[in-house]
């Protein structure tokens, strides 16, 4: 009977330990967080000072005109290159122009002028230390297909028709950024809420696009692709600090962030490029 108790003794204790332990991993919801904990986790990080670019849509463009740069140069010593453009998604259906791709099966010319595989193709520079991919709502509306991890890549015999899907054009860049350099590291930001429409932030939204998905297909998609390629995905649909409740006080409209929602994003951002690891809960000054 002894020998049972300090059994489960330790049982207790390993318990307790254990979830202790979990409070410094990926989420911390229950203790209090701040900008400060931030900052050291900065000082400390394989990342400081190094050169990123950043790919996307208007999210990424937008952030240039805010104080969120700064924040992240002068808190983890980075330099950072803004290469996004307004409306770009992964897919190639976002617009006018024509632009090559060095795929596996040959050079084919797409109408592609808003893609980011194309800002990939343009832009992305071999001496960057870090890479971005920062997914956005315009798969989603644009109705772009979502495609599946396998989209452009070996399974499929790198089809062009897959360009057209987020995941293809994902996979498009991962390997291209890859190609380009080796060494460098890739991060996936999948897509934060937007507050337009119930499906913008409600999970179980019955919204839809002309294909028929949810908008939230999409970002488990840009998650699915993360962990296919093993690359750190920053789960921003998850964050805690927007809600439908304060959207007025962090988005210029429903898509878009102002000045301090680009401000309490780049905690998150410095966080994340800090850690490799995503926290979700509230982050206080």
């Amino acid at each position: 009977m002894k020998h049972v108790f300090t059994r489960l003794l330790c049982l207790f204790f390993a318990t307790l330990l254990l979830s202790c332990q979990s409070d410094v991993h990926d989420t911390f919801t229950t203790s209090r967080f701040t900008r400060q904990d931030v900052r050291t986790a900065c000082l400390h990080s394989p990342n400081r000072g190094k050169r990123i670019q950043i790919f996307g849509g208007s999210l990424s463009v937008r952030a240039m005109a805010t104080r969120y740069a700064d924040i992240l140069k002068h808190t983890l010593h980075t330099t950072i290159q803004f290469c996004g453009r307004d409306g770009a998604g992964y897919g190639l259906n976002t617009i006018d122009g024509t632009v090559n791709f060095d795929a596996k099966n040959g050079s084919h010319a797409f109408t592609a002028n808003n893609c980011v595989p194309e800002q990939v193709d343009h832009y992305a520079d071999p001496k960057a230390d870090i890479y971005i991919l920062w997914c956005s709502t315009n798969d989603y509306t644009g109705s772009n297909p979502i495609g599946t991890v396998e989209s452009y890549s070996a399974a499929d015999g790198y089809a062009t028709d897959a360009l057209a899907s987020q995941c293809g054009g994902l996979n498009y860049c991962i390997q291209s950024l890859r190609a380009l350099n080796p060494q460098a590291k890739i991060y996936i930001f999948d897509a934060l809420k937007f507050f337009a429409t119930p499906g913008g932030y409600d999970k179980e939204s019955a919204a839809v696009n002309s294909l028929g998905a949810k908008f939230y297909d999409y970002v488990l998609a840009q998650d699915a692709i993360g962990a296919y390629h093993d690359i750190a995905v920053l789960r921003q649909f998850d964050l805690a600090a927007f809600t439908k409740d304060n959207a007025t006080q962090y988005y210029l409209d429903g898509y878009h962030l102002n000045a301090k929602g680009y401000e309490t994003l780049a905690w998150y951002h410095l966080y994340f490029l800090a850690t490799e690891k995503t926290y979700t809960g509230l982050i206080a000054k």
